[in-house]
């Protein structure tokens, strides 16, 4: 390849979010790969200023909102006695505001331009196991809230010594919780602030909490990540008590915490430790932190291990809060002296000139309060989006999802009514459930079909001996108990959102995207005016042209049931001009040319949910054939072809009488071409990629050949045209049934583990690489016998009745040139009408598996003293939400919530 053109593989169709849905991605190193490979050349440096007291465009452009004007770094001074021994240089000067008043330095020095500070410029993991001793009976790992406004009066107050400290204990800022704050490094207990014992440039490589670490005596406070945190939280003090408008009104303060550099933080598979993470609130986890620091005494390189881990946590919090326009990193590299500011947003990343924070301690004061005390804004948040903070804190912490055994009992209660309502007899089916199931307890639990068959004597319908097929297969606890999209109630707004001049409750997170480039997308439940709307916000890949692309096909396609209609649409501002990810770039260098994205908002009708969170096993193959037929309508009536059908995009829509399949996110639609041959953009989700596409992406692709980060003067090669047809489309439809059988175990989108003691089919489907992903697909049709075989074994049994349907569409879709609309809909029609239509409701079904998997646990574990409690014990080891590739909320129970149609 010369060395002056490059490909890039976003352009090619490879998304991050593909990657990690199966098999998850669990290690820093795999997520490392990853993350260079999508931000190939896309990564900005920008050059020092002519004047080196200026931001540069980068830094001007976020804190533009941040007028605050900040003090002089030598006007800063703090108490001597909030300094600790280990922190204190030799010879310092101390001075009184007022006669015998307290001793108090200045907190940089002007004479010999650094900080009155010891600060290390290697790593250090401790100092004094005397002083870590004498902390030990700091117990809290609540940390310490600082209330800004009271924390700006009250330094201000004991820097001319007008409280008495004596007297004021819950004074929030006294010498002596200055002191404990200075020297603690930010909130946590000492287990939580233990220095890593990771040597440098590898800090999230291993301890994910279960190996053995070094014991209290061995640490202090003074590991490299708590002595900066230290620092940086004496001198937001020190600032506050010079300028006091710094602090936001009925605000916690921003504080940085070490807390997590020795521990990954919680709540994430892939085991990542922030050196220094920014807070406002008591626990670090990947949704509440507002910016990271990495530390190195290395010089910073683009491709090092530094800005690699940086990439990383970039991806976790734009993951974890993907209303975020940007995640804001900071570095402090070469001896920890030299700040850079790093940006990531969906267009790749912007660094910003080097600052070093001892020559230039003015630039870095303003640099370093416009992202502690500057608003939202300043760090990545949009403005338009406001997110009610006790609301999500009550929606993302640990609020079960869980059943308790206590409730088992109304459960059962719930079933048998539903159960006797069903018949219409007096005769309860779970009795004659229980009565089964006693009789073939000791044969073992869930042996197929045949066993199902003759439990019941009592009933003789087929279709009773039908329903009960649903339930006889080894159950899998602990069982989530999933909410009903149609019974759930109406729920609180999690926050606000503004379409032109219009806001919006936002009640749901609906689904959102995952990688670091792309669209971003993040799909919204909101309401307005008792009416509920889908609010679709995302970034499109160029300007405003190509940003009304999706708006004109769901134009062109307006009438066809199963299509979105758009109500409005918005390009999103910043600052009185559209968003745009290239204003936050000073230049265009030729490998970022093409780039950059539009923000644009969509309110659309109907809601719906996932095809994923289909009721009844019927539901499901009725949804997948209403949207066969969209893509047969929009083919051969509109002339158009939607080229991204992926499981996001599958949907169901209750219309209050009835429910149907919608396909959604027309963006890369495109009218058909004779030629039949299409820009690269919309050819789908990796999984679930067509053979073909997948073999001329291949053969475009160098997979990954001379990647580096930093943008250049490379050129990016134009992505090829691709040829692209329905069968396409039609194929990509299979490969969403197939995946849907294997990957779930349930109705109303239960997630199943799939363990790694076999080769599972979605996982081959999800390689990085086009060529394996075309090599497994290619095999998956070739091999029939072994596969046909592979489908019976890994598909679900709860979808064993859907084993037929996936057959037939598999010696289908052996050769996709020759299948039409019309065999697959006839097909699907057909095995339609031979499912039950009486399935047990998903609350009843799972109800069954409740209580059959507690009635398996109390037989193994009678006669065992204690272990009668063992699901108790199951359930409260595993009390933590479910969570797969998307965004989940869960809302205090309120009235029953009717169907909404348009």
């Amino acid at each position: 390849m010369p060395s002056a053109c490059h490909f890039r593989t976003i352009d090619l169709g490879k998304k991050l979010s593909s990657f990690v849905t199966a098999p998850p991605i669990h290690d820093t190193q795999t997520m490392d790969k990853l993350t260079n490979s999508e931000l190939n050349r896309l990564i900005l440096e920008e050059h020092q200023p002519a004047n080196k007291d200026e931001l540069g465009h980068l830094l001007t452009h976020i804190f533009q909102s941040f007028t605050t004007e900040i003090p002089a770094a030598e006007e800063l001074a703090i108490p001597l006695s909030s300094v600790p021994q280990s922190a204190r240089l030799d010879g310092l000067r101390t001075f009184s505001v007022e006669p015998d008043g307290v001793p108090m330095i200045n907190l940089y020095d002007t004479e010999k331009h650094r900080w009155n500070w010891v600060l290390p410029s290697s790593y250090e993991r401790n100092c004094s196991p005397t002083k870590n001793r004498e902390q030990k009976g700091v117990e809290s790992d609540k940390g310490e809230w600082i209330l800004v406004d009271e924390a700006a009066t009250n330094a201000e107050k004991l820097a001319h010594r007008t409280i008495d400290t004596s007297s004021t204990e819950d004074v929030n800022i006294t010498e002596n919780s200055l002191s404990e704050s200075v020297s603690s490094g930010g909130a946590g207990s000492l287990d939580d602030q233990m220095p890593s014992s990771n040597s440098e440039g590898s800090s999230d490589s291993s301890n994910d909490g279960n190996e053995a670490m070094a014991s209290e005596e061995d640490f202090n406070q003074s590991s490299t990540e708590h002595i900066f945190g230290s620092f940086f939280n004496v001198v937001s003090v020190a600032l506050l008590g010079k300028q006091p408008e710094l602090a936001q009104k009925n605000h916690l303060s921003r504080n940085w915490s070490a807390a997590n550099s020795s521990r990954p933080v919680r709540g994430e598979d892939i085991k990542c430790k922030p050196d220094l993470a920014l807070l406002d609130d008591v626990e670090a986890r990947w949704d509440t932190i507002k910016a990271v620091c990495e530390l190195t005494a290395s010089p910073y390189t683009p491709s090092g291990t530094l800005a690699k881990t940086l990439d990383t946590k970039a991806y976790l919090l734009l993951k974890h809060q993907p209303w975020r326009r940007f995640a804001l990193m900071i570095s402090l590299c070469a001896s920890y002296r030299e700040l850079r500011v790093h940006l990531y947003d969906h267009s790749g990343g912007v660094v910003s000139a080097c600052t070093h924070i001892d020559r230039q301690p003015n630039k870095y004061l303003q640099i370093f309060s416009s992202v502690v005390f500057g608003g939202l804004e300043c760090i990545g948040y949009d403005p338009s989006i406001n997110i009610f903070k006790h609301t999500l804190d009550q929606t993302i912490k640990s609020h079960s999802n869980w059943l308790p055994i206590h409730v088992l009992k109304d459960l059962k209660d719930q079933e048998v009514k539903a159960a006797s309502e069903g018949k219409g007899e007096g005769e309860s089916e779970v009795e004659s459930e229980s009565e089964s199931e006693s009789e073939s307890e000791g044969e073992g639990e869930g042996e197929g079909e045949g066993e199902g068959e003759g439990q019941d004597s009592k009933t003789t319908s087929q279709d009773t001996s039908e329903t009960q097929d649903d339930d006889e297969f080894p159950v899998e606890l602990p069982i989530e108990v999933p909410e009903d999209p149609l019974r759930a109630p109406l729920p609180e707004p999690i926050g606000k959102i503004r379409v032109n001049d219009h806001y919006y409750d936002m009640l749901e997170i609906i689904f959102s995207s995952q990688g670091l480039v792309g669209r971003g997308s993040v799909c919204y439940l909101a309401r307005k005016d008792e009416e509920e709307f889908i609010i679709k916000d995302h970034l499109v890949l160029g300007g405003e042209k190509e940003a009304m692309n999706e708006i004109n096909m769901m134009k062109k396609m307006s009438g066809v049931r199963g299509v979105p209609t758009l109500i409005k649409h918005w390009f999103v501002e910043s600052g009185n001009k559209v968003d745009r990810t290239s204003n936050y770039r000073f230049k265009v260098l030729r490998s970022l040319k093409g780039t950059s994205r539009t923000h644009v908002r969509l309110v659309l009708k109907p809601r719906a949910r996932p095809l994923h969170k289909f009721r009844l096993k019927l539901e499901l193959l009725s949804s997948i054939h209403d949207i066969v037929k969209i893509q047969k309508e929009a083919v051969e009536e509109r002339k158009v072809l939607h080229r991204d059908c992926s499981l996001n995009n599958a949907m169901i829509e209750d219309d209050g009488k009835d429910t149907h399949g919608m396909l959604i996110d027309w963006e890369f639609a495109v009218n058909i071409l004779k030629s039949g041959n299409y820009a690269v953009g919309g050819t789908g989700t990796l999984p679930f990629m067509s053979r073909a596409l997948l073999l001329q992406l291949h053969l475009c692709d160098p997979d990954g050949a001379d990647e580096r980060k930093k943008a250049s003067c490379s050129k990016a090669k134009v992505a090829p045209l691709v040829r692209h047809g329905y069968h396409d489309d039609l194929e990509s439809m299979f490969y969403i049934f197939i995946w849907i059988c294997i990957e779930f175990r349930g109705p109303l989108g239960m997630k199943r583990k799939l363990d790694n003691t076999h080769d599972w089919i979605p996982h081959q489907w999800s390689a990085s690489k086009f060529k394996v992903c075309c090599d497994s697909k290619t095999s998956f049709f070739w091999h029939t016998e072994h596969y046909v075989e592979e489908l019976s074994k890994q598909f679900h049994p709860y979808f064993k009745k859907l084993l037929p349907v996936a057959l037939e569409w598999y010696y289908l879709m052996r050769e996709p040139t020759k299948v039409t609309f019309d065999d697959v809909i006839e097909m699907l029609e057909r095995h339609i009408t031979n499912l039950p239509m009486n399935e047990p409701s998903p609350e009843l079904l799972v109800s069954r598996w409740l209580l059959k998997g507690l009635k398996a646990e109390h037989s193994v574990s009678s006669g065992e003293e204690g272990e009668s409690q063992s699901l108790v014990d199951e359930t409260s080891r595993n009390n933590k939400r479910v969570i797969d590739y998307r965004w989940t909320l869960e809302i205090a129970p309120k009235s029953k919530r009717s169907k909404t149609g348009y």
